[in-house]
């Protein structure tokens, strides 16, 4: 076995019975890099701190690290890395020459901000020095490529993009150049704008498209855009909870001032791409689809995702005859005009039992499948702190329950259950193909121990939610801490990547994660992905299997026999057509 990857081989253990407890599938865990790590290539230097990884397609991971040692100081001692565990690559570092840059400038903090498309294209802002250079002027910059080929795609002291001449790049404050990339590598860029016919103390400007090519996309101060019953003296004042997709759209909630406009009808939701912009909600528009004279007081829930196929998600507040605080919030996804409502406070939830309606709608999220995940709060007769929480997920017309409270714990002993779903929209990743991690409580531990928070991943083709660490859990020699949110709290969340924000979770299921140990340390780590029916352990779903299946096939209600674990994909303790169904779909998975 490499040295540097460790399968969570307590799963082995109990697979073979020898702790008394049950098969879990194993799950690979890899050494990224790791507090007083030698660093490579850089004689005597160790690491001292990371920032929450990212990752590829390919699995390569993305941080920023510090380091100490000889001839490390405060001018060099952070950087940017890059590549797969036991291999990664140190791609900008301060003090080196910084690329696309005049001969002698070099980078002076890399530390701020980096992102990696599914592409393998990276983006980060640095600071600069060296000849040309003013400090304050035009030593920020945003450089764009892959590794070996960045950039720069836009610094401080330019002429802004899409402006009118007179109009320069600048940085202060929360003016400071930030970058987003989607899976494909489109970058946008957020930053100050100052000069000519534009408020002294400068304005904020976003742009979008490739290292060559950037758009102007929405600034503060501009008129107006997909407002067309506006008057023209209405100007888009401010904005928050960006998304970008793949094909140039971006999404935004923002705010506007000028004749008309009040607070009763100043906040909206937008979507669009460079000159072509729709305002998809906003308060005081009138919603008759859900009863006459029912207006929107609300557009601009916390809610940003959004898919490369432009598919929009949000959750407004109605007011109106009819609405009460028990039915006011909508959850809506898809295209515009209109969008489809997913479910509504007050609605009925007959899968949740007798006379159950939605207390509350949590956060959503969707992927490249049309597909939409969120959360509901429950209330009703049969309702209480054990069961008032469910997970949801499928496509926007029809999702279905696939986790709630006080549901049997996968993997784990009988009569362990799931607790704590109401908390899993707040620490959740999702990628594009149907899976998402996260984090759940369950009720009981292993023997001797106390409630644990797990991470989990749903495995989207068998619709198995799957543990793939716990606090307590050995490997690589250390103790990952029993501190759950400090453990396993620090990776990046929302929608993989697919919204142009940072991304941990890729679409092969392997999660970039920071992990604190009971040593005091903190690393960096690659999870999975979970290999669901190998039962052979070489990381493949092959032939071999299915003659593997054939032997354990016990048909329903069967006892199956010892070593048949991995082919019981319902886990009802028996192995038939169903699991077999679950295995079709595995062939040829790998790790």
């Amino acid at each position: 076995m490499n040295t540097r990857v460790l399968a969570l081989f307590v799963a082995a253990l109990w697979a073979s019975g020898a702790l008394g407890q049950v098969y879990r599938p194993e799950v690979p865990i890899e050494l990224v890099a790791h507090e007083g790590d030698p660093v490579p290539g850089i004689a005597g230097a160790t690491f001292t701190w990371f920032s929450p990884p990212q990752i590829d397609a390919e699995g390569n991971v993305l941080l920023r690290a510090w380091m100490a040692g000889p001839g490390i100081d405060a001018t060099n001692d952070a950087a940017i890395w890059f590549g797969p565990p036991g291999a990664i690559q140190m791609v900008a570092r301060d003090g080196d020459p910084a690329p696309d840059m005049a001969p002698g400038v070099i980078y002076t903090d890399v530390s701020y901000w980096a992102l990696v498309s599914e592409t393998g294209w990276l983006a980060f802002t640095a600071w600069v020095s060296g000849p040309g250079i003013t400090e304050g002027e035009n030593d920020a910059v945003v450089f764009c490529g892959p590794p070996g080929d960045f950039q720069n795609a836009l610094q401080t002291g330019d002429q802004a993009p899409g402006f009118w001449p007179g109009v320069e790049v600048f940085e202060s404050g929360y003016e400071s150049l930030g970058a987003g990339l989607t899976d494909n590598g489109t970058l946008s860029i957020g930053g100050g704008v100052r000069g000519v016919d534009l408020p002294p103390d400068g304005t904020r400007a976003y742009w979008m498209g490739s290292r060559d090519n950037l758009e102007l996309m929405v600034w503060w101060g501009m008129p107006a855009i997909g407002c067309p019953e506006c008057d023209p003296g209405v100007t888009l004042d401010w904005e928050d909870l960006l998304s970008r997709n793949d094909a140039g759209q971006m999404t935004f909630r923002g705010g506007m001032s000028g004749p008309g406009i009040n607070p009763t009808n100043d906040a909206g939701r937008w979507l669009g791409s460079a000159g072509v912009w729709e305002m998809l909600h906003r308060d005081g528009q009138a919603a008759p689809e859900f009863g006459e004279l029912v207006t929107i007081i609300s557009a601009t829930g916390s809610l940003h995702p959004l898919n490369r196929h432009g598919d929009k998600v949000n959750r407004i507040e109605l007011q109106g005859p009819g609405i009460t605080a028990d039915n006011d919030w909508v959850l809506v996804a898809g295209q515009p005009d209109p969008m489809e409502v997913v479910i509504r406070e007050g609605d009925m939830v007959p899968e949740a039992g007798e006379d159950v309606y939605v207390r509350s709608i949590g956060n959503a999220y969707i992927n490249d499948l049309h597909h939409i995940l969120y959360r509901l709060r429950y209330d009703g007769p049969s309702i209480d702190d054990t069961n008032e929480f469910g997970i949801y997920y499928g496509p926007y017309t029809d999702p279905r329950l696939i986790l709630r409270d006080g549901d049997a714990a996968p993997y784990f002993a009988s009569g362990t259950t799931l607790v704590g779903l109401g908390g899993l929209q707040s620490f959740m990743a999702m990628n594009d193909m149907g899976d998402f991690a996260g984090m759940t409580s369950t009720d009981k531990a292993p023997p001797g121990g106390e409630s644990v928070v797990a991470l989990w991943i749903w495995h989207g083709l068998t619709g198995q939610y799957v543990p793939i660490l716990e606090p307590g859990a050995h490997f690589h020699g250390r103790t990952a801490t029993t501190d759950t949110l400090g453990c396993l709290g620090e990776y990046w969340k929302l929608t993989g990547g697919g919204d142009g924000r940072p991304q941990s979770f890729n679409d092969g299921r392997q999660l970039a994660v920071q992990l604190d140990f009971t040593d005091g340390t903190r690393g960096v780590y690659r999870i999975g992905p979970p290999l669901l029916g190998d039962t052979d352990g070489d990381g493949v779903v092959t032939l071999a299997e299915f003659a593997s299946f054939d032997a354990c096939m016990t048909g329903p209600g069967g006892e199956q026999d010892e070593g048949c674990d991995p082919l019981d994909f319902d886990l009802d303790n028996d192995i038939d057509l169903a699991d077999f169904r679950a295995l079709q779909v595995l062939f040829g998975e790998s790790r």
